[in-house]
């Protein structure tokens, strides 16, 4: 107020998309729109074009229902834990799996780029079914790495806790 007060010989007020001018200074708006810029309100609440806004007092919660809502609020993060605890093991074990998959999957490719394996038909043969059974493995757990991942975002995203007095 002190910056607008010394500085300010024009208030533009904009409301819905309209600008009205107040040709004088931030005295002259505050009168013609009745805001009572000495009042400690003027600090503390919200100031608008209508008036100051004070937040409404808060009702005090008693003890009884302070210690309900937190415990509300603790068995609410357990069951979050229990959900995502369990989601995230079955990921881990899934990303291990997909690891050992790529892994095989690049021993498998490596062997087939070895000219040498091409004299034995048979060796080729189950070279390629194993590799073709590799990366259809691999596709499947990435696919899973993938599914439980944004189940887990999904899960971390939700509010841990809402708070009740709100």
């Amino acid at each position: 107020r002190y910056l607008i007060r010394s500085v300010a010989n024009v208030i533009v007020e904009v409301d819905g998309g309209t600008a009205t001018p107040f040709f004088g200074d931030f005295e002259y708006y505050a009168a013609k729109r009745g805001l009572d810029v000495e009042a400690r309100g003027a600090v503390e609440g919200r100031a608008t074009p209508r008036g100051i806004q004070r937040p409404e007092p808060q009702p005090r919660e008693s003890a009884a229902a302070a210690a309900a809502r937190k415990r509300t609020q603790a068995e609410k993060r357990n069951a979050r834990y229990r959900r995502t605890r369990d989601l995230r093991a079955n990921l881990a074990r899934v990303e291990a799996q997909s690891r050992e998959a790529d892994a095989e999957l690049a021993e498998l490719s490596e062997r087939l780029a070895d000219p040498t394996t091409y004299a034995d038909p048979a060796r080729v043969r189950n070279l390629i079914e194993r590799h073709n059974a590799a990366r259809d493995r691999s596709d499947r757990l990435a696919a899973d790495w993938a599914r439980m991942g944004a189940e887990l975002e999904a899960l971390e995203a939700e509010p841990a806790v809402a708070d009740s007095r709100s």
